[in-house]
């Protein structure tokens, strides 16, 4: 962010204060009914922010931002609903639908919104934020999966497991289950057809408006290496 033009970055920086703010509610300690009426209260700053009218700091500076490079009100609220699953103390994703509306909400919607400050056209900008966001929400899956299991979170598809013969219990990830490696098997293929699909979309960006997703997947992309490769640093 900090290769932006100054207006760009301030952009960028009040669309990743939006998103740290909700993602620490959702990972925070509260009980999951607080943590929904908090997340509640940002749906409703969303909305006062589109009628022009933002009650808070953060949403003061999106006004700009949004009326700058026209954001969408929906992907905000996306990022928020992306917060509501996380929210409660245990979760597990279902399926692989589920699993893409997830990534959808928690990482595509951010890529729509970033490629939107970054002036990358909608008809190339949301196919790129589906490929790039998907390819590094679940990268972070796969290299998370110990920490996430520890706290009653699975994002490795259930249906998935259990094709895969899981025999564990579903609040607590038996990690040693050989169907578990089996089944990051199939997410991190998944990944890695995502990064290259998002590698062929920014080739067809030129380099200035592309730098900061290139530079993301360029991170992301050696975060996936040293997991598929069995190395743990992050």
């Amino acid at each position: 962010m900090r290769l932006m033009d100054p207006d760009r970055r301030r952009a960028m920086y009040a669309v990743y204060a939006f998103c740290r703010e909700v993602d620490d509610i959702a990972d925070g300690q509260s009980p999951t009914t607080k943590k929904l009426e908090q997340l509640n209260q940002w749906r409703e700053e969303i909305d006062r922010i589109y009628q022009g009218r933002p009650e808070s700091d953060i949403g003061s500076v999106l006004l700009t931002s949004i009326n700058a490079y026209k954001l969408g009100k929906d992907d905000f609220l996306s990022i928020i609903d992306g917060m509501e699953m996380d929210a409660p103390e245990q979760f597990q994703i279902t399926d692989l639908d589920q699993l893409e509306i997830y990534c959808d909400r928690v990482a595509c919607t951010v890529g729509r919104l970033s490629n939107a400050i970054c002036g990358i056209d909608h008809g190339i900008g949301h196919p790129l934020a589906k490929s790039l966001g998907e390819a590094l929400q679940l990268t972070n899956i796969l290299r998370d999966i110990d920490e996430d299991a520890k706290r009653s979170h699975i994002y490795l598809p259930a249906d998935l497991l259990i094709k895969n013969g899981y025999a564990g219990g579903s609040r607590m990830l038996e990690i040693r289950d050989p169907a578990v490696p089996l089944t990051c098997g199939k997410i991190s293929e998944m990944a890695n057809e995502k990064f290259q699909s998002a590698e062929v979309l920014l080739k067809e960006i030129g380099y200035r408006k592309a730098r900061p997703p290139r530079i993301m997947m360029a991170i992301y992309r050696r975060y996936y290496e040293n997991v598929r490769n069995g190395k743990t640093s992050k």
